[in-house]
């Protein structure tokens, strides 16, 4: 008997389902759908009061990216080192785990039964800031950082911020953010950056 193998890779859900964000005065919705190709598509930007009645609705183009090996690889690996398939966060701080000695086995099983859409979602995941704007994980392009994208709580964009992969901000407001830190003996810090605007 063959039993379905359902694994979270990563912390990607590579669905169309909207990322619903509670907020004490209402919530936001964030309608992400997987881009059918290449050419210019939206996200959708919606905030709520708690009557459940729009305040602010907005959509942002973006370019579609693909989901390429060396991404999806990456997921896969994420998932095999950790058990369940996901990272134990403790005060905002993502915990190292030890890899399984049957971490390859793990990945190829993992790997072989992934099924991802062409293009990625446009948003991956997001923050909350203390002044109740919204960071927005984008898209993975393979390299070495990670971008968000601010929308302020009007719907309008707030900036973008590169940050080496791995950092997330862990709180934030419309002038600095705090990321943990690993120096070079592995010790983490916290560290505050100052947001300029150009």
């Amino acid at each position: 008997m063959t039993i379905p193998l359902h694994i979270n890779v990563g912390n990607v859900v590579p669905v169309d389902q909207p990322l619903s964000i509670t907020l004490p005065d209402g919530r936001i919705v964030i309608d992400r759908p997987t881009a059918p190709s290449a050419e210019p598509a939206d996200f959708v930007f919606t905030r709520l009061d708690l009557a459940g009645d729009t305040i602010v609705s907005r959509a942002y183009t973006y370019r579609p990216r693909p989901f390429d090996n060396a991404a999806l690889d990456t997921r896969a690996w994420q998932s095999a080192r950790t058990p369940g398939g996901g990272v134990r966060i403790i005060g905002g701080v993502p915990q190292r785990e030890p890899v399984p000695d049957d971490s390859i086995d793990a990945f190829n099983r993992i790997r072989g039964a992934m099924n991802f859409p062409a293009f990625q979602p446009p948003v991956q995941s997001h923050r909350v800031a203390n002044d109740g704007a919204l960071w927005l994980m984008r898209e993975e392009d393979g390299g070495s950082t990670q971008r968000w994208t601010i929308i302020r709580t009007d719907g309008a964009l707030g900036g973008t911020v590169t940050l080496d992969r791995g950092n997330y901000p862990i709180w934030m407001d419309s002038e600095t953010f705090f990321l943990i830190e690993r120096d070079e003996f592995d010790v983490p810090w916290l560290v505050q950056y100052r947001l300029q605007i150009e």
